[in-house]
């Protein structure tokens, strides 16, 4: 899932977080999350991996924990929850 995230401030904090969560290790290259340019506009492109493979951890919400981690540490929270819930629905 990728969507437009237009106050998002392209800090990374959600893909730190979120690779910490699946391998206890800050790295961005473990994230289920990847903040991605955007060619025009504010804002940021954010890729929510949902179907994972041998380079890509699928999100799975930081099972086991009452709020996941992104939004947690995320500025933007409110935004960015919107997003989360979408994938709740579709999973």
């Amino acid at each position: 899932m990728i969507f437009d995230m237009l106050d998002c401030g392209g800090c990374k904090t959600c893909e730190l977080v979120c690779s910490f969560h699946h391998t206890k290790e800050f790295s961005h290259q473990f994230s289920s999350f990847k903040v991605l340019n955007k060619e025009d506009g504010k804002g940021y492109k954010i890729l929510i991996v949902e179907d994972g493979d041998k380079l890509n951890i699928a999100c799975d919400r930081c099972q086991g924990l009452e709020t996941p981690l992104c939004l947690e540490y995320c500025g933007k929270r409110n935004t960015l929850e919107k997003f989360i819930n979408e994938i709740k629905k579709i999973s």
